[in-house]
């Protein structure tokens, strides 16, 4: 609030996020320090509105003028100290989740940093190899389900004969599958 902002304290400071892997710090406060920000121009914005009506639904004499900047100050203060005691828990939070990087992915970004970089020829012919291995897994995989389909067929098959055979043993002349 533009005329209330010299009656207020200064803001009690922000705690700093917990140390993350792979973020720059300085950056998830700066999206925090964003998110306050919005939040406070908005209270101050409701405060300016919520005084104009007020102003235009009260008498015009001095003392009531006064009595309702203290009683403005004193609410957006408590406003203020609420919004920094709930913003300080969420920033808090978001480093050790939103912000935060698992060393396992930080591990596998490291190994990616040790390659050895490739022209965009090699690149298009690794490209290419891909397509070409992918299709390979691909014929590999319907060549294995199709084996899987005739080795159930035979031995499906197996036990009609080992059936057939059991009977001709006990004597069984018209023994059918």
């Amino acid at each position: 609030r533009a005329h209330h902002t010299s009656a207020m304290a200064a803001p009690a400071p922000r705690p700093k996020p917990a140390p993350n892997l792979g973020v720059d710090p300085a950056r998830s406060r700066d999206i925090m320090d964003d998110m306050v920000n919005v939040v406070e121009t908005y209270v101050a914005d409701g405060f300016d509105s919520f005084e104009e009506c007020l102003n235009s639904e009260l008498p015009q004499d001095a003392e009531t003028a006064a009595a309702l900047k203290r009683g403005l100050d004193v609410m957006y203060r408590a406003t203020q100290e609420r919004i920094d005691a709930h913003f300080g828990r969420f920033a808090e939070h978001a480093a050790a989740t939103c912000f935060s990087v698992p060393s396992e992915l930080m591990a596998a970004a490291d190994l990616a940093h040790d390659l050895p970089s490739c022209s965009e020829e090699e690149e298009r012919a690794m490209d290419q190899e891909l397509v070409v291995l992918r299709r390979r897994l691909a014929h590999a995989a319907a060549l294995a389900a199709h084996c899987d389909q005739q080795s159930t067929a035979l031995e499906h098959e197996m036990a009609e004969h080992a059936e057939v055979s059991k009977q001709l043993r006990e004597g069984k002349e018209n023994a059918v599958r």
